[in-house]
């Protein structure tokens, strides 16, 4: 019968763990420093630039922006009131709606950009060369997929990497 955890499988996996909670901490800390928006609200306004139309159902936005609906729909509120996205109804189902980014949302995720990709490069990137990073990027995704095979995430990392071929 196999162990449940390998020694090794243990370490990697507790590896991961802390290192994406200490890289999300820090990351939140630097951006929290130079004063633009929070690494959640940054992630959102992203998957609104990328979409079509800078738009996303709701259901969408939460899938992609791993939230749930309800969560997702309190922090939409939020930062509708700041002004950074709109609600639109959906023009083919009078019940669905969009979250939209405005341009105030677009001006604050590109002055979050240099921050935000600074202080990636400096903690993540730094620390492995480019055959570690396609190592880890196709055990990440090979992983994510499994899980969840339609996100649309990982559905756009795919196209990126088939177009860049």
């Amino acid at each position: 019968m196999r162990e449940i955890l390998k020694p090794s499988e243990k370490r990697a996996w507790v590896a991961f763990y802390v290192s994406q909670a200490c890289l999300r901490k820090e990351i939140g800390i630097r951006m929290a420093r130079a004063k633009v928006v929070d690494l959640d609200t940054y992630a959102v306004l992203l998957a609104l630039e990328d979409a079509p139309d800078r738009q996303l159902r709701m259901a969408d936005l939460a899938e992609t922006s791993m939230m749930s609906r309800s969560g997702l729909t309190r922090f939409v509120d939020r930062l509708e009131k700041k002004g950074l996205v709109e609600r639109r109804n959906c023009a083919d189902d009078r019940r669905g709606v969009h979250a939209r980014l405005t341009e105030a949302g677009l001006q604050e995720r590109n002055r979050a950009w240099p921050v935000y990709a600074e202080t990636v490069a400096d903690l993540f990137c730094r620390h492995m060369n480019a055959a570690e990073a396609n190592t880890l990027t196709a055990l990440l995704e090979r992983t994510t997929a499994a899980l969840e095979p339609d996100l649309p995430l990982l559905q756009e990392i795919r196209g990126k990497k088939r177009n860049a071929s």
